[in-house]
């Protein structure tokens, strides 16, 4: 999966990564504490974020009519 951030982060320790709005996480883990684990695309960095400061990114595709196909 992937998630974008809509909330700045700085890391509070070690294993957390940084975030900018608007950046795109590969999700790794959920921790269910709160925390994911996961990679930020802009700065190739793993490791621990709030789970609350970023949202599913839902991919859009286009498929075909099904009208068109059962006629």
């Amino acid at each position: 999966h992937e998630y974008i951030a809509i909330e700045e982060h700085s890391p509070q320790d070690s294993n957390e990564i940084s975030l900018e709005i608007g950046d795109v996480i590969e999700f790794k883990a959920n921790l269910w504490n709160g925390s994911f684990d996961g990679v930020n695309r802009r700065t190739a960095k793993r490791g621990l974020l709030p789970s609350y400061k970023v949202e599913e990114k839902w991919r859009i595709v286009d498929f075909p009519v099904l009208e068109k196909i059962f006629r």
